[in-house]
């Protein structure tokens, strides 16, 4: 029996369609984050508005709109959605499996348009992710790479200290901000090498 719920969300080319497909559960709230020029994504999806409340208000949340703003470049929000549309139990039983197949179809543009949900790797690849998960293997050193050579470009170019603090605090775990830490130390040490032996 497929649960169809759809919410909308703004885009750079106006209000988009997300759907949400389940076999087991109907979904009356979304979280979504908002950007500073008004687009949005949809973070998460909830079963009853006490859990969409309470997941506002987690750290899970914080975590994923400050990754959200950061990879966006802009100040990042974190807002309520309302679940627009509901095929479910009967309606959904009784659609003919054109319709289904239909909203499923659907869905899957205006999921890639909508960018980053609770379920994908925190890196950025858009991969799924169970539901303890923060990364897919091997992802959590690359995202932490990424940022180490970020912030090493960064001190070069001379960018004022919020900005390197916030690429740093971008990474979910101080583990991993003090790995992307040591890298880019690693990476000015290298740099600051090859300019001294080129000034030779």
């Amino acid at each position: 029996m497929a649960h169809i719920n759809s919410t909308e969300v703004q885009t750079t080319e106006g209000p988009v369609t997300v759907t949400k497909t389940s076999t087991h559960r109907d979904y009356v709230a979304a979280t979504g984050v908002q950007f500073a020029d008004g687009t949005q994504v949809v973070l998460s999806w909830h079963m009853t508005e006490a859990a969409a409340a309470k997941y506002r208000q987690s750290t899970e949340a914080a975590r994923l709109a400050s990754y959200a703003g950061t990879k966006r470049g802009q100040e990042a929000q974190i807002i309520g959605l309302v679940v627009t549309t509901k095929l479910t139990g009967k309606d959904a039983k009784d659609a003919t499996p054109e319709q289904i197949s239909q909203a499923i179809a659907d869905a899957k543009p205006a999921k890639i348009q909508s960018g980053i949900t609770g379920n994908t790797c925190c890196c950025g690849c858009g991969e799924a992710i169970g539901t303890k998960s923060q990364y897919r293997p091997g992802h959590d050193a690359r995202h932490a790479g990424r940022a180490a050579r970020r912030l090493s470009q960064g001190r070069t170019e001379g960018l004022p200290a919020d900005q390197l603090n916030a690429i740093v605090e971008a990474l979910p775990t101080q583990a991993l901000r003090l790995k992307a830490l040591a890298m880019a130390h690693r990476l000015d040490a290298k740099a600051a090498a090859k300019a001294a032996k080129q000034a030779k």
